[in-house]
């Protein structure tokens, strides 16, 4: 069997005791040093943006179309009123500058929201720096949260909901109706949040986390929902979302709709185009009526939205291959690096770059360029205050260069998606559905949201925006399980990280996992300081319902490998040279839930290799006196030290499973299978 000798240091008096204020205010900053560089570049970022494009972008006429019905507190009838909502609470302020603010500072909290569920899932620092990266730092990003759009709080909402489903290893009804609720709250943000609500409930049975649960969940969704469309009617007489949606769906088939077939009915075939396929002008410009026939002007009220979506579900059902080209070829040109987009997709495009004078693509000021709100909170017209960047300005000239390079290309995104997705193909011998079930799920996401803001809208480069903060975490995650599923023959987490929350369950991984005691890359590399202190508190934290579903499995197969070396080698000496077994007690070998202690096994205080990795089985045997002594003086006073070094005795280096003053007779408690164990101890070391 291979000895491992775990370091330590010498330990400072007063290291358990207390620390000062201004230590634990400081921790989170050495502990995460990573993600504060990258926070405090994307703020400097934004309030540069702040100081030259003062106080926010406008975009065309849909932020007119967002501020009026949040002044009138009346559903919009060509966007849900979701964001309208949320700008109605910042009404109070007067000023428009307010939303920029608040929409900057969730740009952060998405970078700080994809650190926090990675570093919980046990990637290290650095891998969930570089996946948070994108989505703080990104030129598009920024310039999006400028604008008063609803992007940014569509993307702050679906990425909340992503963390309330993957933060736990057990979901609670609890946890499936506040999901349920926040992507709700997204759906009635943008349209397309309902169709990703299949995604979600695709993941949740998958995880198998109960009919109830999936029932809580649909109910929490559906019943916002719901509402939302009696308060339409209530304004309007239909029972929709808006009165928009059959005329973006309509002009998706423009291009390639063959008139002579699908049974169009008469008013169906006024807008449907009489140019040859292929001649046909760009399907936006259908849209907006301009084509030359103008065909969206044959039925220009709201109440007519009916005809466009009949035209286009018989489009869709008619050439169901045409309509999946199309999608497909407009996927592929979003993601195309160097794609010179065509007249009004060009537009858009344009105004998503860091606008600087003549330097800008397209027009260099104008219709094309970000217009620039009033200061005034509701705007009197479009464009009050004209058009962003009419000259080259020292500090709008760097914000342009900072555009031309930190710009991450859609096609790396897509990538990194459809690279998480394709893991699930990969299953170790230890597979379980949830831990590839949440790469996936963010993959998912970011593709579906792609996918469909092409099929229910237009082609736009800002839909590819979402993708920054999914994506990268989703591949990350799915790198995380493959490295541990390669390295560890215990499961799939072996060596990898610790597992969500930082209880018994995290001690007891400590041991199986092989925590890197010495220079390790969690939490055993706080020694000293406030880190250390951390890394104590969070060891004897109990968080039992986080670790109820892990690993019995993981744990049993690496007790039994252990256990066959040790059996291997034989049994380990005592003191005076004798095999030390732990004597049975009938009467306290039964335990609640049915779990029993085979005493009449030796226990023999050993250090195990397990994929390259010390073990160190969890049920100790007896020690000598002096041993106890030593146990009790280190572990009583100064609890456990990451990083410590012991030569000899490895066990002294995990934490004390007794606490002071209590009684050593058999002790119960709950492990994270929720089931329970007992923990003997004998007379003997009763009177040590």
């Amino acid at each position: 069997m291979n000895n491992t000798t775990l370091e330590r240091g010498p330990i400072a008096p007063d290291e358990a005791g207390q620390e000062s204020a201004g230590s634990r205010v400081r921790h989170p900053l050495r502990a995460h040093p990573a993600l504060v560089g990258l926070l405090l570049v994307g703020a400097t970022v934004r309030v540069a943006v702040m100081a030259a494009y003062p106080p926010a972008f406008g975009y065309f006429g849909d932020t007119f179309a967002y501020l009026k019905a949040a002044q009138f507190m009346a559903p919009s009838r060509i966007w849900p009123f979701g964001y309208s909502l949320f700008l109605k609470c910042f009404a109070f302020t007067g000023h428009i500058v307010t939303v920029a603010v608040v929409q900057h500072l969730l740009g952060l909290a998405l970078g700080v929201g994809v650190y926090a569920l990675l570093a919980r899932r046990g990637v290290t620092p650095n891998r969930a720096a570089f996946a948070a990266a994108p989505v703080i730092l990104d030129a598009r990003e920024i310039v999006l949260e400028h604008y008063v759009m609803a992007e940014t709080l569509f993307t702050a909402l679906l990425l909340a909901a992503v963390l309330v489903l993957c933060w736990r290893e057990r979901l609670t009804a609890w946890m499936c109706a506040l999901a349920g609720l926040v992507l709700a709250a997204a759906s009635v943000t943008r349209t397309i949040g309902q169709p990703l609500a299949v995604v979600v409930l695709l993941y949740l049975l998958v995880r198998r986390v109960g009919w109830r649960n999936v029932a809580v969940f649909a109910v929490a969704l559906a019943a916002p929902l719901a509402g939302y469309l009696v308060w339409y009617h209530s304004n309007y007489g239909v029972y929709a979302f808006n009165e928009m949606s059959g005329r973006y769906l309509w002009q998706r088939t423009t291009t390639f709709v063959d008139c002579s077939k699908n049974g169009f009915t008469a008013d169906e075939r006024k807008i449907c185009p009489v140019e040859p396929v292929g001649q046909r002008e760009v399907n936006d410009l259908y849209l907006f009526a301009g084509d030359r026939h103008k065909l969206a002007n044959q039925f220009p009220d709201y109440r007519d939205d009916h005809v466009f979506a009949s035209f286009a579900r018989k489009a869709i059902v008619g050439q169901p291959g045409d309509f999946a080209k199309t999608i497909l070829t407009d996927t592929v040109h979003l993601v195309q690096p160097g794609w010179q987009p065509p007249g009004l997709i060009a537009c858009r495009t344009d105004q998503l770059g860091m606008v600087s004078g003549n330097r800008a693509s397209g027009q260099a000021t104008g219709w094309c360029s970000p217009a620039l709100m009033g200061r005034e909170f509701y705007p009197t017209r479009m464009y009050e205050a004209g058009f962003a960047a009419p000259k080259i300005t020292a500090l709008n000239g760097v914000l342009w260069a900072y555009g031309r390079t930190f710009t991450t290309w859609p096609l790396v995104l897509m990538l990194l998606a459809l690279f998480a997705g394709a893991t699930v193909c990969w299953r170790p011998r230890t597979w379980r559905p949830r831990e590839a079930a949440d790469a996936v799920l963010l993959s998912g996401l970011g593709l579906a949201t792609l996918v469909l803001s092409l099929v229910l809208s237009v082609v736009d480069f800002r839909f590819t925006v979402p993708l920054l903060a999914l994506a990268p975490p989703a591949a990350v995650l799915a790198w995380h399980r493959l490295r541990g599923a390669v390295s560890g023959s215990a499961g799939a987490w072996a060596g990898s990280g610790p597992p969500v929350g930082h209880g018994r369950g995290f001690r007891r991984w400590r041991a199986v996992e092989g925590f890197e005691l010495h220079g390790g890359r969690h939490a055993g590399t706080a020694v000293d300081g406030p880190q250390g202190q951390q890394a104590r508190e969070e060891s004897r934290a109990d968080d039992h319902d986080a670790e109820r579903d892990r690993g019995r499995r993981r744990y049993d197969e690496a007790k039994g490998a252990v256990r066959v070396q040790l059996a291997e080698s034989g049994p380990a000496p005592g003191a005076d040279g004798d095999e030390r077994t732990r004597e049975p007690r009938s009467d306290q070998e039964e335990c609640h839930g049915g779990a029993r202690l085979q005493a009449e096994e030796p226990r023999p205080r050993r250090v195990g290799v397990l994929a390259g990795q010390p073990f160190l089985d969890p049920v100790q045997p007896r020690e000598t006196a002096e041993q106890e002594q030593l146990h009790a003086d280190e572990h009583g006073q100064a609890g456990v030290h990451e990083g410590a070094h012991v030569e000899g005795d490895v066990s002294r280096a995990l934490p004390s499973r007794r606490q002071p003053g209590r009684s050593r007779q058999a002790e119960q408690r709950e492990d994270e299978t929720g089931q329970h164990e007992c923990l003997l101890w004998s007379e003997d070391e009763q009177e040590a």
